[in-house]
């Protein structure tokens, strides 16, 4: 996981000059594992297609 977003950031970065690092977790899924990568590749923003607002630490909050 870890070098396919490392490769991404890259090729993103290098074709159309983006540096911001975001990702969207295709269906929602993702894993403890995969946001600590995030984390340490300095991806500060999430999307999922999960119901609520996508918060701290994975929760959400469906009202």
């Amino acid at each position: 996981m870890r070098r396919d977003l490392e490769k991404a950031n890259a090729v993103l970065r290098e074709k159309i000059g983006n540096e911001m690092h975001v990702i969207a977790f295709p269906y929602g899924v993702f894993s403890p594992s995969l946001l600590r990568i995030c984390k340490d590749l300095d991806m500060r923003v999430s999307f999922t297609v999960l119901s609520g607002i996508n918060r701290p630490g994975g929760s959400t909050d469906t009202a």
